[in-house]
């Protein structure tokens, strides 16, 4: 019980500071799916009270190249390689905490999707383990967001409820998150607050607008359906008569709606 109301306390110290810091953690945003190897983006983390602003997976585009290479009858040929992989404004979370609406910016087969959502209530089990990350003093909390199971590090010394992404609702500034199967892992490594001057959020527009979540996660499975028979028939049209069997797997945070 007392615990609970310790929690409770906490909970409305965190949201009365919040309102009142600025800040801007940067982060390590990590990804291994299906055993593939890492990419690791570099993502940043503002907030100025009431909104919160994610942003990662971006200055990523790599231009065509044209190079000349000689082919085994001496002639040249000319070929491009490159390709355009994400734009310089990137993926963003932007999140309305008192509100709780979100608004996010994602990326899906080369073309960009505005999605409105909702901040969603998890519910975190704070544990009694504790340690120290990045000089702050940290202590374990476990919840489930959307299909994945994830352990984190947040440090009551910065009462701030924000995270990385879309993981927050914890009485401290969330420092390290790791998903439970080792698919999605976030490592803060810079922390300022607050701002000599706040960040001026917006809300993103640049993208193609959905419905809503579910109706993005529905288009994703969608995408990867067609892709998967895209793949099939260029296979079978490559190798005639042999037996050939492809699973296309989507690659993304959230597993389940």
């Amino acid at each position: 019980m007392k615990k609970i109301v310790l929690i409770l306390c906490l909970s409305i110290i965190v949201s009365i500071a919040a309102s009142a810091q600025t800040g801007k953690i940067s982060y390590l945003h990590i990804s291994s799916y299906l055993g593939s190897p890492s990419d690791t983006l570099q993502a940043e983390l503002n907030f100025n009270g009431q909104y919160a602003q994610y942003v990662y997976d971006r200055n990523t585009y790599q231009p065509a190249k044209k190079e000349i290479i000689e082919n085994a009858s001496g002639q040249y040929s000319i070929h491009k390689s490159g390709g355009k992989q994400t734009d310089s404004i990137g993926n963003i979370v932007y999140t309305d905490h008192r509100n709780k609406k979100m608004i996010t910016r994602e990326m899906l087969q080369s073309q960009y999707f505005i999605v409105p959502d909702t901040v969603a209530s998890i519910t975190w089990k704070i544990t009694g383990d504790q340690k120290m990350i990045a000089k702050q003093s940290c202590t374990k909390a476990t919840g489930n967001y959307r299909g994945r199971d994830y352990e984190v590090w947040f440090s009551p010394e910065i009462p701030v409820s924000y995270g990385p992404w879309k993981l927050s609702g914890l009485p401290g500034l969330i420092i390290e998150a790791r998903s439970a199967d080792g698919e999605i892992t976030f490592i803060a490594t810079h922390i300022q607050i607050p701002l000599p001057a706040a960040e001026t959020l917006q809300v993103p527009v640049n993208g193609k607008p959905v419905k809503d979540f579910a109706s993005f996660y529905q288009l994703q499975n969608k995408k990867a359906e067609e892709m998967g028979k895209y793949m099939k028939s260029m296979s079978q049209t490559q190798a005639i008569g042999t037996s050939i069997k492809l699973t296309t797997k989507i690659r993304r945070i959230e597993k389940s709606i």
